[in-house]
């Protein structure tokens, strides 16, 4: 907090998170979302009854409502008051884990090429941060949780990693993506950590408050949830499908608009089975497109993407360990990937691209080319027309239902490759300590005559 607090980085947002979030969570009362999905399921939960049953609005695994019990039995105003600082804390975690991945100074005093990245990132990202707290779920939690997991994974502690990763793949299952990743980075620990933490944590529920009527919160979830589904085009969920900004939503909304027009209401758009297959076939290809295209660039399977560093080392001024930047970038092409595979992705969901935009808005302002500083245009004008506050509602549904949110992550997954790519060809080094040390894209002269100075001296 203290480094967030600087006369030359933002103290007006520290004071707007801090200080107007709770107020801002308090307002919405009974109407808010923690309070008519979380806290009314954790209530029956606590009570021993079904929170899956016909017409429930909780429709996720058990884990959240498990661990929203101890608020959900506090009047609400405390309740929503407390959870706004479960969700402070959850921001400040995510930026600072977004931070160090991408080897970023300390926030004080900081120099003009970083506060040019701060300013940048921030604007990217902020449309993005903002949706998942105007909906006060578990979003923003588990994008800490990743987030928390990620810096986990590049100073090589594998069992933080997994247990991380695996208790956000509990509320969410889109986490799970993470396994063949760091099956084909070699980290096999970590990966078998994740599945397992994932179902402990959904039957961890049943021993606290086991139903009254017997069986398994998780297995009501499946049948009540998922099982249903099975029969039904990508895409469709428990939403309007305008919400849905994966590629199984923006594909299903493409063959609703050629059946029935730009601005018919497709939210219960019945398609026949030419048309089900016809969006399996493009949604599942152009996953797989995806997937092949990352691994073909990420190379090197059952390996790290480059060695670990030793975490005692770090240049002056920096605010953690140095890790090497492929991780940061390998960890945003994945998050990005997790929206965009994703059954269901909402724009509170893209809170996940704090990190990648962040190292998109670095590596524009260290090394700008037009496709860099193209990619920064089409990112702040997609991410602006997505706000129904700066657009209106009329034009901003119309934005989701074009899948500009979806657009906007592959842009940002284009983003990864190119960093990826462009790193490749001029490869990181970081020698032991004591020796000249090649940083990772340092920004201006003065900071790399620090870095020289610093391990001459050592």
């Amino acid at each position: 907090m203290r480094e967030l607090c600087t006369s030359r980085v933002a103290p007006a947002g520290v004071v707007l998170v801090t200080v107007l979030l709770p107020i801002l969570f308090v307002s919405r009362g009974e109407h808010s979302e923690w309070n008519n999905c979380f806290v009314v399921a954790a209530r029956h939960m606590a009570a021993n009854e079904t929170i899956h049953g016909p017409g429930a609005y909780y429709a996720y695994p058990p884990c959240m409502a498990w661990l929203a019990v101890p608020l959900a039995l506090l009047p609400l105003p405390v309740s929503l008051f407390l959870w706004s600082l479960v969700n402070i804390a959850a921001v400040i975690t995510s930026f600072v884990c977004c931070w160090r991945l991408m080897n970023g100074p300390q926030l004080t005093k900081l120099e003009s090429p970083w506060v040019a990245v701060y300013w940048l990132g921030l604007l990217l990202s902020l449309r993005w941060v903002v949706s998942s707290l105007e909906h006060q779920q578990f979003d923003t939690v588990i994008t800490a949780l990743l987030l928390a997991g990620c810096w986990a994974i590049a100073q090589g502690r594998d069992l933080r990693a997994g247990v991380l990763i695996g208790l956000a793949a509990s509320m969410k299952c889109t986490p799970l993506l993470f396994v063949p990743y760091l099956i084909w980075r070699g980290r096999f620990r970590a990966a078998l950590v994740v599945p397992a933490a994932t179902v402990v944590f959904n039957l961890l529920p049943d021993l606290c408050f086991p139903k009254a009527e017997g069986g398994l919160y998780v297995v009501d979830w499946w049948r009540q949830f998922l099982v249903g589904l099975q029969d039904s085009a990508p895409g469709h969920w428990h939403t309007s499908i305008q919400l849905n900004q994966s590629l199984a939503g923006f594909f299903n909304r493409l063959l609703g608009m050629r059946q029935y027009g730009l601005l018919a209401d497709l939210t219960f758009v019945q398609f026949d089975p030419a048309d089900k297959s016809w969006i399996k076939l493009l949604t599942y290809s152009a996953d797989v497109l995806l997937v092949l295209i990352t691994l073909g660039i990420a190379r090197r399977p059952f390996a790290a993407p480059a060695p670990l560093l030793d975490r005692r080392f770090a240049y002056p001024q920096s605010s953690g360990p140095l890790v090497h930047p492929l991780w940061g970038v390998e960890f945003g092409a994945l998050l990005t990937l997790m929206l965009l595979l994703s059954p269901m992705s909402g724009k509170a969901h893209y809170v996940a691209l704090w990190l990648p935009t962040l190292l998109i808005a670095r590596h524009c302002v260290e090394r700008p080319t037009r496709f860099r500083i193209g990619l920064v245009a089409f990112l702040l004008i997609t991410g602006t027309l997505t706000s129904k506050g700066f657009t209106g509602r009329t034009l901003g549904d119309l934005t989701l239902t074009l899948g500009l949110p979806t657009l906007n992550a592959f842009a940002t997954l284009a983003g990864m490759w190119e960093l990826h790519a462009a790193m490749r060809r001029k490869p990181f080094t970081a020698a032991a300590q004591g020796t000249r040390t090649t940083v990772p894209a340092p920004l201006g002269r003065a900071f790399q005559r620090r870095v020289a100075k610093f391990t001459k001296s050592d």
